[in-house]
């Protein structure tokens, strides 16, 4: 009689602890999972800094813009559940210092778009003239990607707005 006693009570430690293991790992699954994007990016991420960090229309995804050490932008979607990028829409890096040096330049003007708030991601750098420049950028996503395009003259230190995809 004693030896059923100490198997019962052995077996029920041994399914106390189970349940208390797995209630416990799926707590620890969805306090991962309750983390915020920008949270998870910033450790993912540490040298890259996030412009904009939006919602998007799919479930625990969400459209994001980075400047990594004011040298390169990279423009895409991330799965937070998962903790992955699910599609790249736009990366890009300078390829000489003159294209360096007005992409920082852009960047130090801290521009945040007129149409999402947002700070804008710039993608793309095309020479005009001497001391103007095209620029197309990123700013957000409401229902698709939001971006656009602007001038910036060297001379002034300007940014003028052209055309915006909303």
């Amino acid at each position: 009689m004693k030896m059923k006693r100490k198997h019962v009570i052995v077996i029920t430690a041994i399914i106390v602890v189970s349940v208390v293991v797995s209630t416990w790992s799926i707590f620890v699954q969805q306090k991962k999972g309750l983390e915020s994007p920008e949270e998870k990016l910033s450790s993912l991420f540490p040298s890259g800094d996030i412009y904009f960090c939006e919602q998007t229309n799919k479930p625990n995804t969400f459209a994001v813009g980075l400047v990594f050490e004011n040298k390169s932008s990279l423009v895409f979607l991330w799965d937070n559940m998962n903790n992955r990028i699910t599609e790249i829409e736009a990366a890009y890096t300078p390829l000489s210092e003159e294209y360096l040096t007005v992409y920082q330049q852009i960047l130090t003007k801290n521009e945040t778009s007129t149409w999402t708030g947002n700070k804008i991601v710039p993608c793309n750098l095309c020479r005009l003239s001497n001391d103007t420049y095209y620029v197309y950028y990123y700013d957000g996503w409401v229902i698709h990607w939001y971006y656009g395009s602007a001038f910036f003259y060297l001379n002034n230190q300007t940014i003028v707005w052209d055309i915006h995809v909303t």
